[in-house]
Parts: structure tokens; C-alpha cells; sequence
């Protein structure tokens, strides 16, 4: 695995604890998913309950919401820290995107949110679909799969 493969994990993850939304999006494919299931043992998005299936106008309504107030229910913005865990090449994964990739990789992560005082935390596990386009690295697809997503999560307004 090449060290930018690593970076461009890591990279992500901290342009979201930045609240640097913008550039977050612009990480992404032109045609790209977002999806985290309810369940971890899924492979069919169709086919069941999503916590978020989102393409990529969706992102980018999601952004705007949370770059212009919009977002009510993060009124005052939760602030976020993400660990990831070591990254690692996937070669058998669950669901495949029915778009062009070039390789794919996995985290675990242990998401930490404040807001108004009370803590939250989210583990899971991240998969990503990259791509290497003329002006760098693009995410296709991002599958996150929560450990304790059939259970009460809360109002789940931050991007995971």
C-alpha cells in the first residue's frame, strides 16, 4: 500500500474534525456514493434501511446545510476528533459500487462528537473506493459500517 493512499485517509478524516467541508467535498468523484447501512451484514443498498445514502448532489446539500446554519439541529456545530486505524487494502469487499475504481482500502475508526456539553462516540469501520484522476486522488464510494448502528444513535446530523 503507498503512503498517499494512507495520507489521503487521514487526510479526509481531519478536513472533516476541520469543519473544512468544502474541501471534503471536493475529494469526491463526480459520481460518487456515501453510504452507511443499518446493518453491517448488507450488500445491496436498494435493499434495505440506510442511515445515509447519499450521491453526490446529496453531499453537497448536506455541506451547504451545515456551512450556511441551515442545520438546526447543529445549532451550536458539534465538534468532532476522529482516530483511524491502520489502513488497509480490501480485496473481497461486501457491496462493490457499481462505479470505476481503482483500488480499495479499510479503517476502523473511533469517532468522538461534542456538542452542548454531551459526548457522543461512534466505532466502525470505513471503506473506501479510490480513484487517481488527472488533478489527484478521488473518493468514489465510502461505505461506513457503524458496530452500534441498530442501536439508539441520537440524532445523526455530522458527516461520519
Amino acid at each position: 500500500m503507498s503512503a498517499a493512499v494512507e495520507d489521503f485517509v487521514y487526510d479526509e478524516a481531519a478536513l472533516l474534525d476541520d469543519a473544512d467541508y468544502d474541501r471534503w467535498l471536493a475529494l469526491w468523484a463526480d459520481e460518487c456514493v456515501y453510504w452507511a447501512p443499518y446493518r453491517r451484514d448488507v450488500a445491496d443498498p436498494a435493499a434495505t434501511v440506510n442511515l445515509i445514502y447519499d450521491d453526490r448532489a446529496r453531499l453537497g446539500d448536506r455541506v451547504h446545510r451545515l456551512l450556511s446554519g441551515d442545520a438546526h439541529a447543529q445549532d451550536p456545530p458539534s465538534v468532532t476528533s476522529r482516530l483511524v486505524g491502520p489502513v488497509r487494502p480490501v480485496t473481497n469487499p461486501t457491496w462493490r459500487p457499481e462505479l470505476a475504481h481503482d483500488a480499495t482500502f479499510a479503517a476502523g475508526f473511533l469517532l468522538t462528537e461534542v456538542r452542548r456539553g454531551e459526548r457522543r462516540q461512534y466505532t466502525g469501520r470505513a471503506t473506501y473506493w479510490l480513484r487517481g484522476e488527472s488533478d489527484g486522488t478521488r473518493l468514489v464510494a465510502k461505505r461506513v459500517d457503524l458496530l452500534e448502528a441498530v442501536g439508539p444513535l441520537g440524532n445523526l446530523t455530522i458527516l461520519l
